[in-house]
């Protein structure tokens, strides 16, 4: 079993050669890291399972949309993760899934419903049309994409993986701090011999397993 006392939480680094100075905290990223073990330990087989297969379990289901509705993966996989906010995730497939079958007959945005914000609904909705696709400065949804399309370098950090990181959990998260965590999720994984995406997968489980304890 890892320790935390196993993982380097550096104190100064380097970019390109010159002084990198953190956003977080070394006492926070020590706190982020300790979280994430612990919550990797907390779980169980069937939940560390899960995890590990669970980007796969969501590209066979956006596949599976795109063979019915004829829209490509990258498109479908763009519109579930645009969808994503503040949403659960069957209820998340079922709308993206509703959204794309609306725009594939010509419907009105106005007849589809969702859960998410307004202005993720319209992205939604454009990405379809294919005159709109996720920036990487949008940092949870582009990374949340990616990791459906099975690139498991990006990490998608949301409100669950940050409560269960931090005592305080902030808000939001500037870009060097959401890449300073996607780093401390790939340190972990490594160690572990899993992707950083199966890793974040496990935590987030685990996140949702500890809120209905």
């Amino acid at each position: 079993m890892k320790t935390i006392a196993q993982f380097n939480t550096p104190t100064k680094a380097t970019k390109n050669g010159k002084p990198y100075e953190f956003s977080l905290s070394y006492y926070r990223r020590r706190e982020a890291l300790n979280n994430i073990l612990s919550a990797y330990y907390r779980a169980t087989p069937e939940t560390i399972n899960e995890g590990l297969h669970w980007y796969k379990t969501a590209n066979r289901y956006a596949k599976e949309v795109s063979i019915k509705t004829g829209y490509p993966l990258n498109t479908v996989s763009q519109v579930i993760s645009a969808l994503s906010p503040s949403v659960e995730w069957s209820v998340n497939k079922a709308q993206a899934h509703t959204m794309i079958s609306a725009h594939m007959k010509s419907e009105p945005l106005e007849t589809v419903t969702v859960s998410t914000y307004d202005t993720n609904k319209e992205k939604a909705w454009s990405i379809c049309g294919g005159t709109a696709t996720i920036e990487p400065k949008s940092l949870k949804t582009y990374a949340f994409w990616q990791n459906i399309t099975l690139k498991p370098e990006r990490v998608t950090i949301d409100r669950h993986i940050l409560r269960t990181l931090f005592k305080r959990a902030p808000k939001s998260l500037t870009a060097k701090r959401y890449k300073e965590i996607e780093q401390i999720f790939r340190t972990v994984s490594s160690a572990l011999y899993i992707e950083p995406y199966q890793l974040q997968a496990i935590v987030w489980l685990q996140a949702l397993n500890d809120k209905e304890a």
